[in-house]
């Protein structure tokens, strides 16, 4: 939100002041924003458990939306006034008063009355921070308890860990091995997403007879999201000391530690680590120098820039369960004993739920505890359909371990991985494609004379350095705790239509997937009451024989700023598409079209065009009454790109892919 409301009103504010003469407004919405600025990361961290401040966040970005269309509206006929000439005030008045039918006096006093009906709108949700207890965040504010995980002590019931043998041995191998020719005080991380089980790993390592007998002193220290030197070096005093400690000046604490650690050889375990910056690691590290060869540090985190920072040899990263390792931890955690009693429909649908959890021990801890003492068929049958994010998300539950990992991210890098959520399971991401897109929405934030696109590139190498993102063999996937993640935080803004079908997803829903198993036609009228949509896109794999769009759709979706009819059918676009002067991204890759209209070169806000691999359906109307699905083998027909676009005289985009198949050229 914080981004929506830069980009809609500190960045365009001195030229909207020139040009329409709303100094004065802009003046005071920016003093009120100002105020709402401030307390917005504590509004996001408590809309968690308190829904009256999860419904004041609903009211403020729709009118951060609002704020954000006026100003783009400005944005594009700032455009236009760029190509098609002209003095600079007079023609933008002129076109903006041809556009709205009014004369510039009465258009200047169109356009500062809707930017202080917006001003009103946000010092009535300024008043209301007080009511709602909202506070300014600092960096020596204590963080919510919402922000924090439960502690971790070194205590584990081996009894209920399965399928960890091989980590186990691994780890202790390089514990106990001989000193490291380094003279850097030896330090491993454990990296994995959450719920992966890298703090029990820790704990099984720490409690094996072989560490024991290897160290002289060992230290559990449980770090979290809230790293501070101070309190970090008292807890690893206290570890070492098993005393509680009174100190609070940070050279008598570290003086204290290198007094206990001196000749030692010791084992430091530091659980569930989110630090990024590598000052605190330098001071906080000093000490530990004062042990004996041979010490060790162990560290756990769900961050690869963490291990980079901290870690000395390469990173340990966990991989999930085995199948049957982790079909034993859930029927233990159902059944006592893990014996399912003879009761072979529970077992059957008990290993089908096994399967939908992917070998993630939380998973199957979590779902194994909640039918526990449930012998009832209709129980399982409802676990087995539900989604993650469907499922109770209590104290030990599956999203809050999960949450931690979204609540910690900045806010810019927030909107890039929410909006995620509109590609549905198992989604090969291309790592460019979706930089445009999120270029194309404006999550990307401008740093200096570095290309845009670059930055892009180093928000989605953050995430997936985070574990939000996993590489695959031909790109990059979302886990499916990870993706359920994405559409919890992102309610109400981003939904997936499945086979189309839009009952139940609200009238202001802002981006939109569609997918389709049906080989029949689809009209996409049915989107008209969408009127705010910001992104409409076919998944891979849409089935539609023919997507029909109505002449008048772009007329009713006026605020898309992403369109992505890519690997769909589609074989024609209305000249009506000239009317979505927000449009930012346009991908036709691998889809039907023979030609684009004339009206695209209205486009003047469009950034990136793709057009690959385009082909003609042959036969198309004679199939629709087929029984099978169409497919592209055996069906395409390459043809030639009739464009409308005068790439001489008209603005182009920033990006445009232009491929001809056929000859393998771009």
């Amino acid at each position: 939100m914080q981004a929506v409301f830069e980009r809609a009103f500190i960045a365009g504010r001195q030229e909207l002041g020139l040009i329409l003469g709303v100094g004065k407004e802009l003046n005071k919405l920016s003093r009120t924003l100002d105020t709402i600025r401030a307390v917005l990361e504590d509004a996001e961290e408590k809309q968690i458990r308190n829904a009256a401040v999860r419904d004041w966040l609903r009211d403020l970005k729709d009118i951060a939306y609002e704020a954000d269309d006026l100003l783009e509206a400005f944005n594009f006929r700032a455009l236009r006034r760029e190509v098609e000439g002209g003095e600079r005030t007079w023609q933008v008045l002129r076109v903006f008063s041809s556009c709205f039918g009014l004369r510039p006096a009465l258009f200047r006093s169109k356009m500062a009355h809707q930017i202080m009906e917006i001003r009103k709108k946000l010092d009535e949700m300024a008043k209301e921070r007080d009511n709602l207890q909202l506070r300014e965040l600092t960096d020596g504010t204590s963080r919510p308890e919402n922000l924090r995980r439960p502690p971790t002590s070194s205590l584990v019931d081996e009894s209920n860990v399965f399928g960890r043998e091989e980590d186990r041995d691994e780890i202790i191998r390089f514990l106990v091995s001989q000193e490291s020719p380094s003279r850097n005080l030896p330090v491993l991380p454990i990296v994995g997403f959450g719920g992966l089980g890298k703090t029990t790993l820790a704990q099984i390592v720490y409690n094996d007879a072989r560490v024991t007998n290897h160290f002289d002193l060992k230290m559990w220290v449980f770090v979290s999201c809230n790293y501070n030197v101070v309190r970090l070096t008292n807890s690893m005093v206290e570890a070492a000391t098993k005393k509680k400690s009174d100190l609070t000046d940070l050279n008598m604490l570290q003086e204290t530690l290198v007094e206990e650690l001196r000749g030692k050889r010791f084992l430091l375990i530091l659980d569930d680590v989110w630090n990024e910056v590598r000052a605190n690691w330098d001071r906080t590290r000093l000490p530990l120098n004062a042990g004996r060869s041979g010490s060790k540090v162990v560290i756990t985190t769900r961050i690869k820039r963490v291990a980079q920072i901290m870690g000395t040899v390469p990173p340990y990263h966990l991989k999930r369960l085995s199948k049957d390792a982790c079909w034993t931890l859930f029927s233990r955690s159902a059944f006592a004993g893990g014996e399912f009693a003879g009761n072979h429909k529970l077992q059957a649908i008990g290993k089908e739920i096994v399967s939908k959890l992917d070998g993630i021990p939380l998973a199957a801890k979590t779902i194994g505890s909640m039918l526990f003492a449930r012998p009832d068929e209709v129980d399982w049958q409802k676990i087995l359909k539900s989604e993650f994010w469907e499922l109770p998300t209590n104290e030990n539950g599956i999203l809050p371990p999960l949450k931690l990992s979204y609540q910690t991210l900045p806010s810019h890098l927030k909107q890039c991985f929410s909006y995620c959520s509109i590609f549905q399971k198992g989604y090969e991401f291309d790592k460019d494609k979706l930089v445009k897109i999120w270029m194309g929405q404006g999550f990307l934030q401008h740093q200096g004379t570095k290309q845009v696109e670059d930055t892009g590139a180093e928000y989605f190498d953050e995430l997936l350095g985070r574990s939000l993102f996993q590489n695959s063999k031909d790109g990059y996937v979302m886990h499916d705790m990870i993706q359920a993640l994405a559409q919890y935080v992102s309610a109400d803004e981003c939904f997936i239509a499945q086979d189309c079908r839009l009952q139940g997803i609200p009238g202001k829903v802002r981006h939109l997937s569609l997918t389709s198993e049906d080989s029949q036609p689809i009209s996409l009228e049915a989107l008209f009451g969408f009127k705010s949509l910001r992104t409409l896109v076919t998944l891979y794999g849409f089935n539609s024989s023919v997507i029909q769009i109505p002449p008048d759709l772009f007329l009713h979706l006026k605020y898309l700023r992403v369109l992505d009819f890519s690997d769909s059918f589609l074989e024609e676009l209305p000249e009506t598409i000239g009317n979505l002067v927000h449009l930012r991204y346009l991908d036709l890759t691998a889809t039907a079209i023979a030609r684009l209209p004339e009206s695209i070169s209205k486009l003047y806000s469009l950034q990136t065009l793709r057009l690959e691999r385009l082909f003609l359906i042959e036969g198309v109307t004679q199939r629709h009454n087929q029984s099978d699905k169409p497919t592209a083998s055996g069906r395409r027909q390459q043809t030639d790109l009739e464009c409308g676009w005068n790439w001489e005289t008209d603005l182009p985009p920033r990006t445009a892919y232009i491929q001809d198949s056929s000859a393998d050229r771009t």
